[in-house]
């Protein structure tokens, strides 16, 4: 999760006209979610290893272990 990536090439949004008309909103998302939860949880570490979705269609994380602190 890079939050202050530069430039508009991202495969996660697409490209051309299969561009996602959402990624503004996703991505504003991110960066207040991830803010709050930092600032809530300072502390917040790795907890293991992640766990991506089974999946060629769903792209993602189905787990992110953390510990709070």
């Amino acid at each position: 999760l890079i939050l202050d990536r530069e430039g508009e090439r991202m495969m996660t949004f697409g490209e051309g006209v299969h561009f996602c008309i959402g990624k503004p909103l996703a991505v504003l998302e991110a960066r207040v979610g991830m803010s709050s939860l930092l600032r809530a949880f300072p502390a917040m570490r790795s907890a293991g290893p992640t766990v991506r979705y089974p999946s060629h269609v769903i792209r993602g994380f189905a787990e992110i272990p953390v510990t709070l602190g």
